[in-house]
């Protein structure tokens, strides 16, 4: 599994609401790209110089790359004719927007790696460089990352570094909705696991239908991983600590959670039994659930 960072030119900033409200990107540079595979993360990066560049969207990829053919479905490009367009890839997205937006030498400084600004992707083979940036959607959740005592390098995600300028003709619902709809999943599996949990998150017992969230076991890659076995129903925020492999389920379907997160107010919910569908059929896999804890580097049998 691997990450990338990919360039949106400052010349065409539509195309970041274009490849989250698509789920495509179209590439011009297959050298640079062709290692993209499925399961992989993509982050959005749109050119500094534009007024609302830095990170976008966070997706994970669906299918690797793809020729271009004419009986795709057509991108939105706004240079779909003159760009010299070659290969698609299409993800599945997971944020519509960071928590924290860095600067690109922020960005940098948090990884503790450098990317070539120019390139029109920047690639990230160590997994403890793509929970960074899967973090970076999240107030507090990247390592290195101080929630309550920034520095002047390193601002605390929720400084209000900047004063509120409100902007004006944006119509803010339909942003809000489709950030909500892309973060609670597909809908055809998001309603297969609300009704084998009977609306009820496995970890906490909530039973607020909005704040309830389909999360995969395994990293999507595909329709297929669309399996109500291999899903879990939690609330928003268990869902990002999920995600991020702070939190993970162990072999008696007991929560745990990371050294880091016990000393929290999460803390009550370490060894918890979490609730389980009445069916077999639907129980998520103990497969899935066990590639789970592998990736979570903290979590110890003992």
């Amino acid at each position: 599994m691997a990450g990338w960072i990919v360039k949106i030119s400052e010349t065409t900033p539509e195309h970041a609401d274009f490849a989250i409200e698509d789920c495509l990107w179209d590439i011009r540079n297959y050298g640079a790209f062709k290692k993209i595979s499925a399961g992989d993360d993509v982050f959005f990066w749109l050119g500094g110089g534009a007024p609302d560049g830095g990170l976008k969207g966070w997706g994970r990829v669906e299918d690797g790359l793809t020729p271009l053919t004419g009986d795709m479905r057509p991108a939105r490009w706004v240079d779909a004719d003159s760009g010299g367009y070659t290969h698609r890839f299409t993800f599945e997205p997971l944020a519509s927007s960071p928590k924290w937006n860095p600067t690109w030498s922020e960005l940098q400084d948090t990884l503790g790696k450098g990317l070539a600004a120019s390139a029109p992707v920047s690639p990230l083979y160590d997994i403890v460089h793509v929970q960074l940036m899967r973090g970076l959607y999240i107030p507090g959740a990247a390592r290195g990352v101080d929630l309550t005592f920034g520095t002047p390098k390193r601002p605390s995600p929720v400084d209000d570094l900047e004063p509120y300028r409100p902007s004006s003709g944006t119509d803010s619902r339909s942003v809000v909705k489709r950030a909500i709809a892309v973060r609670q999943g597909q809908p055809a599996f998001r309603k297969q696991l609300r009704a084998a949990y009977d609306e009820t998150c496995a970890i906490t017992g909530y039973r607020v239908p909005n704040a309830l969230e389909a999360a995969h076991i395994d990293p999507y890659r595909g329709a297929d991983n669309h399996h109500v076995q291999n899903g879990l129903l939690l609330r928003s925020d268990i869902h990002t600590l999920f995600d991020l492999h702070e939190l993970t389920i162990d072999e008696d379907y007991r929560v745990a959670l990371s050294p880091a997160l016990r000393r929290t107010e999460y803390a009550h919910l370490h060894g918890r039994q979490i609730e389980l569908p009445a069916s077999d059929s639907d129980q998520p896999s103990a497969e899935a659930l066990a590639r789970h804890r592998a990736d979570c580097g903290w979590y110890s049998t003992q």
